[in-house]
């Protein structure tokens, strides 16, 4: 996800964080999010990263699918002309090293309505 950057990361740290559940206590889920948002030029280049790291891990066809109809239903412009789409990647690891992704969207959805909405008043 960083272009192939071992760090320094100095703009946005990495987040990690670890969650208890009363059913397991001693069993904790750790996360590490990484903000893709920050060390991308633009959408198009995060979309990149994701994708091939998909076929890396060998997700399946349904997960491709999901990603690819979320970033078309909050697309607002070509992916080329920012990096406000994609925010943060995550990898959580469950006890018995079950892992999972997810891709957090959203914070376009709201720098886009209100440039929409200054440029309107102006």
């Amino acid at each position: 996800m960083t272009g192939g950057s071992l760090g320094p990361y100095e703009r946005k740290p990495l987040l990690s964080c670890f969650a208890f559940t009363s059913q397991a206590p001693d069993q904790p889920v750790g996360t590490v999010h990484f903000p893709i948002d920050t060390f991308a030029d633009n959408d198009e280049v995060s979309q990149g990263r994701i994708k091939r790291y998909m076929d890396a891990v060998s997700a399946s066809e349904l997960c491709k699918e999901r990603y690819k109809r979320i970033i078309s239903g909050v697309q607002r412009r070509p992916l080329d002309k920012g990096p406000d789409i994609h925010s943060w990647v995550s990898l959580k690891q469950e006890a018995g090293g079950k892992q999972s992704n997810g891709f957090d969207v959203s914070p376009g959805l709201f720098v886009m309505a209100n440039k929409k909405t200054w440029c309107t008043l102006s």
